[in-house]
């Protein structure tokens, strides 16, 4: 997807209708291709945070895991959250221990397995990712 890479700030410009997509594939598994894909947000510096949510998915299935961490080691943070991209919102709240905020300063978004696209999507290859907005909060 690197030919995408000049579009990835439209998934945090703070415009929903300004959209990130990935190459579409013919299966859910990047075409054989690869195995996940993942996305980071550093945060300015280390923060509590108390939900993550991904907007204008426009697509079904798929699996991803949601981590954060302390350093941009995806190994070591810090798993939250495991789920499919159903529907045109995820929210994932955090909390920490005892209910109280998580902090750290990395955000991660691993896919492991591509949605298929509900619209707009290439009959031939209907598999790919598709966000509006990756907001840490």
């Amino acid at each position: 997807n690197a030919e995408t890479d000049n579009t990835l700030a439209k998934a945090i410009d703070g415009n929903p209708a300004s959209l990130y997509k990935s190459y579409s594939y013919t299966n859910p598994q990047f075409g054989g291709l690869a195995s996940n894909m993942v996305f980071v947000i550093e945060l300015k510096e280390p923060s509590d945070i108390s939900e993550i949510q991904l907007e204008g998915l426009n697509g079904s299935g798929g699996a991803f895991e949601i981590r954060v961490g302390d350093t941009n080691d995806l190994a070591e943070a810090k798993v939250l959250s495991s789920g499919s991209f159903t529907g045109p919102t995820v929210n994932v709240p955090v909390s920490g221990e005892n209910g109280e905020a998580l902090r750290g300063q990395y955000v991660f978004l691993d896919v492991t397995e591509l949605p298929r696209r509900a619209s707009g999507a290439n009959g031939s290859r209907p598999y790919g990712l598709q966000i509006g907005e990756f907001r840490v909060s």
